[in-house]
């Protein structure tokens, strides 16, 4: 297995010159986001260091998100909007690594902000440390007004935390390169496909770092914090039962 690696928040980094930088994609899916997308894509364009590119999937939203997906495209060249029938996270994600052309992925929720030197420091991190492959941030967590955060919300936060050392998919930015030999997100997970790739990562002598400077806002809402806890939940333990059932076969 591969090492997790806990690093301070104050990690050494590289510090290039303009125009030195290697090629960066951010990659989002978007399912029905409109009142959050616009902010998602322009706190990815309006980075200390661009992206080459921020792939926006539209998985077949019955919202304006794929409108508003487009009305950024037309105001920054940068931003790229693929429009897809419904396929669940994983595959809007694969959808997005499959066209990405940088040599670094970041990937972002469309519900979602980044802070604005996220792609200098994570890929400032990753330059670095040359042995590492994927860097994983720490996120602040913003609830809007009125949302109520109930005790199966808090104990499924709780698990996350317990189970996956907090690990956000929303703050990780990974050489493509990692992605290129152990493959994309598995489908079948229509939630919890970032854990069960990161295990997988693990086991593949995939180096990971985890390092908790905030690197991203993660926003909750009416539509996160009360869907889906209870398969999220499965899901994890889904990972964790297949992770030991392949421990026992190796």
């Amino acid at each position: 297995m591969s090492p997790v690696v806990h690093e301070p928040a104050d990690a050494a980094i590289a510090r290039l010159a303009p125009g030195e930088w290697p090629a960066v994609s951010v990659i989002v899916p978007a399912y029905n986001a409109e009142a959050y997308l616009r902010e998602a894509l322009e706190s990815s364009v309006m980075q200390t260091v661009p992206p080459i590119e921020v792939i926006v999937v539209n998985d077949g939203s019955t919202d304006g998100t794929g409108a508003v997906a487009d009305d950024v495209a037309r105001e920054h060249a940068t931003v790229r909007v693929i429009h897809q029938e419904n396929g669940g996270p994983a595959v809007a994600r694969n959808t997005a690594i499959a066209a990405a052309t940088g040599e670094y992925l970041a990937f972002l929720d469309a519900d979602d902000a980044m802070a604005p030197d996220r792609v200098e420091y994570q890929v400032g991190y990753l330059l670095a440390h040359p042995g590492t492959d994927v860097v994983i941030g720490a996120v602040e967590r913003s609830a809007e007004s009125g949302v109520q955060l109930d005790a199966e919300f808090l104990k499924h936060e709780m698990l996350a935390e317990e189970f996956a050392d907090g690990i956000n998919l929303m703050a990780m930015t990974a050489r493509a390169s990692a992605f290129a030999s152990l493959g994309l997100f598995d489908p079948s997970y229509r939630l919890s496909e970032d854990y069960h790739w990161l295990v997988r990562a693990h086991r593949r002598a995939v180096t990971i770092a985890l390092v908790p400077r905030v690197v991203g806002r993660r926003r909750l809402h009416e539509g996160n914090v009360s869907s889906a806890v209870d398969e999220v939940r499965h899901q994890m333990f889904r990972v964790l039962r297949e992770h030991i059932h392949e421990q026992r076969g190796s």
